[in-house]
């Protein structure tokens, strides 16, 4: 599924074998979210999954690699974008995942 957790954010590269059409990844786990991620032939949706009442977990964005979009994920708000490669990482952090 091409994910590397970075100083800075969760990168992913999604590839899917030709033979395989969907991907389903429960409950990563970064910075105490947790969000579920569907791989298909052209896209990425993920979710993040909602947190416990007494939790303040950080805010969390995709930032997609070629066009630098910034997409905010919200719990319980499926985000579905093209699949190319990106990060996620938390909505205040001004750096980069990958090279320039």
């Amino acid at each position: 599924t091409g994910f590397r957790v970075q100083k800075e954010c969760l990168a992913f590269s999604p590839l899917l074998p030709d033979d395989i059409c969907e991907l389903c990844v429960r409950g990563v786990n970064y910075l105490g979210s947790q969000m579920d991620w569907l791989l298909r032939r052209d896209e990425v949706c993920i979710i993040l999954r909602e947190k416990a009442a007494n939790t303040k977990p950080h805010q969390l964005q995709v930032v997609l690699k070629s066009s630098g979009v910034k997409i905010p994920l919200m719990p319980g708000q499926p985000v579905t974008f093209p699949r190319e490669p990106g990060c996620v990482s938390k909505m205040d952090s001004s750096s980069f995942c990958w090279p320039l």
